[in-house]
């Protein structure tokens, strides 16, 4: 009778034991999904305001193209030494057949 009570302590001793060691895990794995969540959103914060200034950046580059070329003219490309060609040739290649049958 003693024997069995010694073996039901000992196995109630694990069993609380085995419960805290579980809790452990979850209370680390919680803590370790906080913080990776947390620098997650940090870096999307961060992606986004690198996003704002690249694309302000761009728009401002495409607003000096657009100055730039509507102040070429005519008379500015024959300064810059281009000039009207005599003989215009295309360069173009043959169709394609679009149809899904295997090539020969």
């Amino acid at each position: 009778m003693n024997y069995i009570r010694t073996q039901s302590r000992i196995w109630g001793q694990y069993a609380l034991l085995g419960t805290g060691a579980i809790f452990g895990l979850m209370m680390c794995l919680y803590t370790i999904f906080v913080f990776q969540t947390i620098s997650f959103t940090a870096s999307k914060q961060h992606t986004h305001t690198a996003m704002s200034v690249t694309n302000g950046r761009l728009s401002d580059l495409e607003s000096q193209y657009m100055t730039l070329k509507n102040k070429i003219t005519s008379q500015t490309a024959i300064e810059l030494g281009f000039k009207e060609v005599a003989i215009r040739s295309y360069v173009s290649r043959p169709s394609r057949d679009l149809s899904l049958r295997p090539i020969q």
